[in-house]
């Protein structure tokens, strides 16, 4: 029963054993109902993939056009390679879940790693007619680590082109000695104030989109949660100078 709790006198010998166990059975508790709620959503994510691609294959077998075939096969390439995306999301987000004390965060060429990570979604933002600048990078080093962070700044940067008008820009400023702030803003619609917490959960989508286009997997923004919490940070959206969102990784480097 995690509901059980040791209730002790603050005089007992054992009050210390005590709350360690009711810390361990809160955290218990935790982790089944965050493994129960993931493992819910899942089974719902994957549906609907899965049934698109069921319904093409059932239409390819009744297809005799060959070029209506070959758009079939294009979509279902998408398809899997959409459920590919969301293995991968979910391995990323389940690796998170703790962090390794033993992983120390390493200093990187900070205006050198902003614009390989940019150009790494510059194809995507040429697609959608977005232009994705580096506005302002305020130190000449950062430490995180550069895996994560990496994956961290790349969720924000789709996420924001996926609904910006036609501007996106990265800034990295450093309040204080080690401690780093990173922003990624955008000219889109902006997210409502009643929704800026709840849209780092998983599988949190204010638009419920499913189009391949725009839906995304639902995890890039839990993810964003998690690297800012494994670099004992924080994670937060607001309102963009642009006119759209800004997202705000904050973290201090230890």
């Amino acid at each position: 029963d995690l509901q059980a709790r040791a209730g002790l006198s603050r005089h007992s010998s054992i009050r210390n054993l005590g709350d360690t166990f009711n810390q361990m059975s809160d955290r218990i508790g935790a982790l089944i109902s965050n493994q129960r709620d993931l493992t819910n959503a899942v089974s719902h994510e994957l549906r609907t993939p899965i049934a698109r691609l069921s319904f093409e294959l059932d239409m390819i077998d009744r297809e005799a056009d060959p070029d209506a075939r070959k758009r079939l096969v294009e979509e279902m390439k998408s398809d899997v390679a959409e459920l590919d995306g969301m293995a991968s999301e979910l391995l990323m987000y389940a690796r998170l879940e703790h962090k390794s004390d033993d992983v120390a965060l390493r200093a990187q060429d900070a205006r050198g790693w902003l614009d390989s990570v940019v150009q790494h979604a510059a194809y995507e933002a040429g697609v959608s007619g977005v232009h994705c600048v580096v506005s302002e990078c305020g130190v000449p080093q950062v430490r995180l680590h550069q895996r994560y962070m990496t994956r961290a700044l790349l969720n924000l940067l789709q996420n924001a082109i996926r609904h910006a008008g036609d501007r996106v820009q990265v800034s990295l400023t450093s309040p204080a000695p080690q401690e780093y702030v990173l922003m990624v803003d955008d000219d889109g619609p902006g997210v409502p104030p009643a929704d800026r917490e709840r849209i780092f959960e998983p599988f949190i989508r204010l638009d419920e989109s499913r189009d391949r286009g725009t839906g995304g997997t639902g995890l890039g923004l839990a993810i964003v949660s998690r690297v800012a919490r494994w670099h004992n940070g924080t994670a937060l959206a607001t309102d963009s100078p642009l006119g759209g969102a800004r997202f705000v990784i904050s973290w201090k480097a230890v």
